[in-house]
């Protein structure tokens, strides 16, 4: 059942993301290593029915992108986090929101 809430979180933070923001366009590689841990522990990348890598990579680029000075802090927030209560929307919601806070 969360599965059913968190996919379509996760493409509207994607495509709010992509249409607000710089104009400059941060490298998805860059996230790779995070992304790597994110997909085996964030239990919203199960089972979806494209690539998990790219998702992540491009959900922590288009952050950059439209956020620059909030990445670090998804950044920080993904690796405070153990593998059980890891969440990639969590922590992007988060500090977009400016509701961050270290689980």
């Amino acid at each position: 059942m969360k599965k059913i809430f968190i996919l379509p979180g996760i493409v509207i933070l994607l495509v709010s993301l992509a249409f607000c923001g710089g104009s400059s366009e941060p490298d998805p590689a860059t996230y790779t290593e995070i992304c790597q841990q994110v997909v085996q522990c964030d239990a919203a990348f199960t089972g979806l029915p494209i690539d998990p890598m790219e998702v992540c990579t491009k959900t922590l680029a288009n952050v950059e992108k439209s956020a620059p000075e909030k990445i670090q802090e998804v950044l920080e927030c993904l690796n405070g986090q153990t593998c059980e209560t890891q969440s990639l929307m969590q922590c992007a919601q988060g500090a977009l929101q400016g509701q961050f806070t270290m689980p």
